[in-house]
């Protein structure tokens, strides 16, 4: 049985820095339904709205069905992609570490 205490987590200190628009069943582009990651140093929370999904994720080697309301983290450059098996209405919220003023990432 699964462990939902195993499941990752965003990390403390994030900072919200943008999402993406609210897609649905027509609207959600092709491209999240293929092999993707996100850049270095940007965290993403999956966030479904209405319906149902699996969250494929390449990095875990795992696969969790997701209905409406819920949320999943996705780690900074880890392979994943949704597979839509019907209507629903989701965003992605994008999170980094916070800057110091002069640029770079603050240490904790």
């Amino acid at each position: 049985m699964r462990d939902p205490a195993q499941d990752p987590q965003l990390p403390l200190g994030l900072t919200r820095v943008g999402s993406s628009r609210t897609f649905t069943l027509e609207t959600l582009p092709a491209a999240l339904q293929e092999d993707h990651s996100l850049r270095a140093g940007r965290w993403g929370q999956f966030v479904l709205e209405e319906g149902s999904v699996t969250f494929v994720d390449l990095e875990r080697g795992e696969e969790l069905k997701l209905t409406a309301p819920a949320t999943h983290p996705i780690a900074p450059q880890a392979r994943h992609h949704l597979r839509v098996d019907g209507p629903l209405t989701c965003r992605i919220d994008f999170y980094e570490a916070p800057r110091e003023p002069n640029g770079p990432v603050a240490r904790r």
